[in-house]
């Protein structure tokens, strides 16, 4: 198992893996900076999604986290690309705003049955297919070249902004 508590916040639980099972080969800390190619990641989250692989060329540093050559497989859902985070030092506290990203997906299949467990007007047993680079924060981001379609025979394709998504 693993969790990440945060005393400071009314949930304190922010991540909590359970029956984690891996391989992490070229695995290195040296100081603040860690990394390793995740060959195989197998997990439960506390969201109730069950990963059965993750693979990714993963680093971390105080100002960067970078998931190259990612592949993310659920029973539903299927996830390649590469994600590249920057924030300034100690940014990973203000994660919605500080940190700057770079996602790219590529033949990515998302099942909203997975999606749902983070946002339940998601319908029901669709499948997107997503091409796609997003780039800035959670709270406001552009989304370039998307090609998305649904199971449903909906289609999206061109730029979008979303901006404040997490403002209260």
């Amino acid at each position: 198992n693993f969790s990440v508590i945060n005393d400071n916040n009314a949930n304190k639980v922010a991540v909590d893996f359970k029956k984690l099972n891996g391989t992490v080969e070229n695995f290195q800390i040296k100081g603040p900076n860690i990394k390793g190619d995740i060959s195989s990641l197998r997990m439960q989250t506390q969201w109730g999604v069950n990963v059965e692989n993750l693979q990714t060329q993963f680093s971390m540093t105080k100002k960067s986290m970078d998931l190259k050559s990612l592949f993310f497989k659920t029973p539903y859902t299927n996830i390649e690309g590469s994600i590249a985070m920057r924030y300034p030092e100690g940014g990973l506290k203000d994660f919605t705003t500080k940190v700057q990203m770079t996602v790219d997906f590529k033949k990515s299949k998302i099942a909203t049955k997975d999606l749902k467990k983070f946002y339940n007007e998601f319908a029901d047993n669709q499948i997107i297919y997503l091409n796609a680079l997003a780039q800035g924060s959670l709270n406001t981001f552009k989304v370039y070249n998307a090609k998305l379609q649904t199971s449903n025979s909906a289609e999206f394709v061109g730029q979008v902004a979303l901006e404040n998504l997490f403002d209260k």
